[in-house]
Parts: C-alpha cells; structure tokens; sequence
C-alpha cells in the first residue's frame, strides 16, 4: 500500500491590494446607566439570564462580531445592538478590509458585563468601507517569492508588486491562509494578510494558533497572547496544548515541573493542581514543527495518564472512567470519539464507550481508529485471523477477514486478499471491486473514482470498477474539483475526469488550487509559473516561469 505526504511549495492565498495592516480606532467604551434598552427588550441567555446590551456605533454595514453573543446581531444605519450572556468580559468586531480588534472591556474600567445594563463602543475607520474602493478591495494573490541574491523568502501579488521584503527563512500559509507564518533568524513570526506584523519574530517553534490567542513557545518555557501580541497566560509552563471548543471556551492543558491540568479559555484557571502524568485528546492537530492548528475535538472527555494506566477525566477534570487501560500503540488508543475508544488492557485491545462499558470485547491483538476523510470513523481489528472493520458502534461492517487495510477515503477502504488490493464500501460492507489490483494509491480517492496499479503503471476506475482512463501513468493523485495530478516519463500535468490531459506532462512539480481554479506548474530549472485552468490543454514557455 502506498503513502504520501504532499508538500505544497507554491503557496497562495486571498488578500487585499494596497491596503496595509489598516484597523478600527477605539473612540469611547463606557456604561449607559440611563440607556434602558437592555432590561425594557431583554434578551435571554441559555443560562435563563436576561443578557447584556452592547451598542456599536460603526460607519459600516460590513462588521462582523465574535463572542459570549446570544441571538442575532441587529443592525441599523450606524448601529449594532449585540446581546451578549452576563460576566462576557471581552468582545472581538472584525471586517474584511480591516484587522480584528478585541475588545477588553476590563481597560476601560468595566470588570465584566452585567444582566440588562446597556454599554456602548463607538468605533470610527480609516477609510469609507461603504464606497467602491476598488483599489482597496481588489482581490490579489499573494506568493512566496526567493530573493535569488540573499535567499530569503518575502511575499509578492500577482502584479509581481514586492508586499514583503524577502528577510524570512521561511513562509508558510496557514489557518485557511488568514495569517502567514514567518521564521527570522530561527525565531517564529505572524504577519496578517495584509503583510503587516501581528507577532515578531522572537518566538520558539511549535506555536498553536486558535481564533482568540496564540499558544507560543519563548525562551524553553510556554504562554499565550492574543493578536496583538499582548501577553494572557504568563511564560511559565513547560507546555500547553489546545483542545476543542467554541468560541472562548476552548480547553487546555497545561504542563508544569513534568505534571499536567486542564483549564477553560475564559479565566485560565486550572481546574486541579498538577496531577496527571499526561493528557491527551480526541483533537486533531495540523504540525508541520514550526506552527501547530487546532481543530475541534469530537468528544468532551479527555484522556489522563496516573501511574501508567489510563483513564477519562470530564471538561471540570471530574472522573468519568477511572485509570485502567494501558498505553497502546499510539494515542489512537487513548481517546474518545463518537462516544468509543479502542483502548489496550492486560494486553488486549477491546472498544469501549464513554460511559467505560465495553463494546467490543477485549480479545485482539490491535485495534486502531481510522481518522481519515470517511464520513464517520471506524476501528480496524486484528487477531490470529487477519481484520475486521468495526463502527463506533460496535457493529462488525465485514464478514470476512483480510490480510490488510489501508487508509480509507470518501467513504472507502483498499484491503489486501492472496497480495492482491481491491476496495470495499464502509456503508454496505460490499466490495465495490474485488483484489484484482496490485495496488490501491493511498491518497487516489475521489470524486467517486479510485487510482489504481497494474503492471506497474496507474490507471482509473469508478466505483463500480468500470476504467476511467488507461494504465499509462508513474504517479498519480485522486481528483478533485474534476482535476487530478498524473506523473509520466518523469514529468507532470493534470488531468481531466473523462481522461484527456489538460496540463502536459511536461513539469517537474505541478499544484492545483482547486477553489482558485489556477494551476502552479514548475519547470526543470526550479521556477513556477501560475496559470489559470479555463477547460483547455495548456503549455508553457520558460519565459512564463518564475522564481519563487
């Protein structure tokens, strides 16, 4: 079975031309003791408590609000009312052209927000958001660009316009390309999509972003600050990670003198003291080294380590499932998603569910969680016999044993049978073709169609294993957006879904930004050219190329 890691080289993204690190000016803060708005229309929080009125006063219709928010955000010429739950202590307003501002209520003199009280925030911009402002608003891409004399990377548009002077040693794209990541003398950084400065580059690697603050690492010990680099949580812990949440109510752990804890983005109080010798989550994490992204966890429950067994602790640190379990193979067998876990006891893997009663029995040598693209997870099993394929359930989805599995995509998994690859459906449990294949690509899913190798070259099939295109290819990757990536004689191109090339193979790297519609094709020499894909064959000359 075959796997890759793509390491995208050409990256672009959205930004806005000739407007630079532009951002709204704070006018006044304060309490409107008089203002009966908040206590005469209520608004009721989930708590059942009548909520806090904030008024923004913005020349714009464009504002958008982040935070404790309940209900829906009115507006009027000039006017946001925005209720918010009581106790919200800061509020975060954001529009396209402009950088996010957060709000902290406490610097203007007010701890929190109280139960039908009313506040104002009158806010004023750089510029009239309103009209045309065509050079404000036009979209342009950004690219890393290399200066060929010192070596360093910067940032151009597609004007081929310097944005950012190339200083950095490294660039990389990151949170749906809102922000850019830099690396100046061995420091990490972030710039805006503006291509202004939110964090200097004086920081470790293994930052985590989030919506609301950046976990970094300075000088071997961890903190966090918000987007303007003001420091939240002090530089005092051996480490902290970032779990699921919605907004301002995300968990986190945090290490100290080699224990661990766990508390809530809203106060950063810890939630015990130092116990657990380890805990980890149901999250995913994007970790390149220099820079790691959260997503939401699927379960609420976090697994802790206390005196080498394993156990499952609630978002108050409450214990749900007391330590048991041993460590596993990795920490897909130590966290909870869907409401199961394949955990490891006295040497035997079983499944189990939140509530810690067993859903499959204790009885295998393996069992690991399949986390990729399907549409819900599956446990792949192993005993003396060979796999099977559980749901989160617990229901066996196979009736028969396989020598192997792989990873499984679009709601398919290749297995092997007598060395030979085919692929069965995760919803039926049939084969959508049998072992017929020497091999099944492992990132060849998509679009309903499946890559696939015979004699030694990579061809196409439906999931009903008719032959999209021939077995002509060295390489191949799976389609999206009706465009796949096909290797040949060295070289590569894209490929439509009825088998006609629409980039020759000629490349020695092709990209393709599915949402743009562009294609990134690289030559010999090491020099990209950005082409947009109209539906026809397309070629370039070296005079289209350049470096970035």
């Amino acid at each position: 079975m075959k796997y890759r890691l793509i390491l995208l080289f050409l990256c672009v993204f959205f930004t806005s031309a000739n407007v630079w690190a532009q951002q709204f000016n704070i006018e006044r803060v304060e309490a409107l003791p008089l203002d009966l708005t908040a206590a005469t229309l209520p608004r009721m929080s989930l708590a059942n408590e009548a909520c806090a009125l904030i008024k923004f006063e913005v020349p714009s219709s464009k504002v958008k609000f982040q935070g404790n928010i309940v209900g829906d955000v009115k507006y009027d010429v000039g006017e946001y009312l925005v209720y918010v739950s009581p106790g919200t202590r800061m509020i975060r307003a954001m529009h396209d052209l402009l950088l996010p501002l957060t709000i902290d209520f406490a610097e203007y003199g007010i701890s929190s927000l109280n139960s039908k009280c009313t506040y104002v925030v009158t806010l004023s911009l750089p510029f009239n958001t309103e009209t045309d402002n065509s050079n404000k608003s036009q979209t342009k891409y950004l690219y890393a660009f290399r200066d060929s004399d010192t070596g360093y990377l910067g940032l151009k548009n597609s004007l081929d316009e310097i944005v950012v002077d190339a200083i950095y040693e490294q660039v990389e794209f990151i949170q749906d390309e809102k922000y850019v990541v830099v690396v100046l003398n061995g420091k990490v950084g972030l710039l805006n999509l503006f291509g202004a400065e939110m964090l200097p580059c004086e920081y470790d690697f293994g930052i985590q972003i989030t919506d609301d603050f950046i976990v970094c690492k300075k000088d071997e010990v961890c903190g966090i600050v918000d987007y303007s680099n003001k420091c939240i949580l002090p530089f005092e812990y051996d480490e902290i990670n970032v779990y699921g949440g919605s907004h301002q109510s995300e968990i986190l752990s945090l290490k100290k003198d080699g224990k661990y804890t766990i508390c809530n983005a809203k106060d950063f109080v810890p939630k015990t003291d130092f116990i657990f010798d380890k805990i980890e989550s149901g999250r995913m994490l994007y970790d390149n080294g220099i820079i790691s992204v959260y997503n939401p966890s699927q379960s609420k429950l976090f697994a802790v380590k206390m005196n080498d067994k394993w156990g499952f602790i609630d978002e108050e640190a409450n214990y749900v499932i007391k330590p048991q379990f041993d460590d596993g193979e990795d920490y897909r067998n130590r966290i909870i998603v869907n409401g199961t876990a394949a955990v490891c006891k006295d040497g035997k893997y079983g499944i189990i569910n939140d509530h810690g009663e067993t859903v499959v029995p204790f009885k295998y040598e393996r069992i690991f969680m399949q986390l990729n693209d399907a549409p819900d997870i599956y446990y792949f099993a192993k005993d003396d016999k060979g796999y099977e394929i559980f749901s989160t359930q617990g229901n066996k989805i196979t009736r028969r044993y396989y020598e192997e599995l792989d990873l499984c995509n679009d709601g398919m998994v290749s297995f092997k049978e007598d060395g030979k690859c085919g692929v069965l459906d995760l919803k039926t449990g049939k084969h959508v073709f049998d072992a017929i294949y020497d091999d099944v690509h492992s990132y060849g899913f998509g679009e309903n169609k499946i890559m696939v190798k015979k004699d030694g070259k990579w061809g196409c099939v439906d999931r009903h294993g008719n032959e999209v295109f021939g077995f002509y290819y060295d390489d191949v990757y799976g389609f999206s957006n009706g465009i796949a990536r096909v290797k040949r004689n060295d070289k590569w191109g894209l490929i439509k879904t009825n088998g006609l090339l629409l980039v020759d193979c000629l490349y020695s790297n092709v990209t393709y930004l599915e949402q743009d519609r562009l294609a990134g094709l690289c030559n010999e020499h090491g020099k990209w050219a950005l082409v947009n894909i109209k539906g026809y064959n397309i070629t370039l000359n070296s005079d289209h190329f350049v470096v970035v």
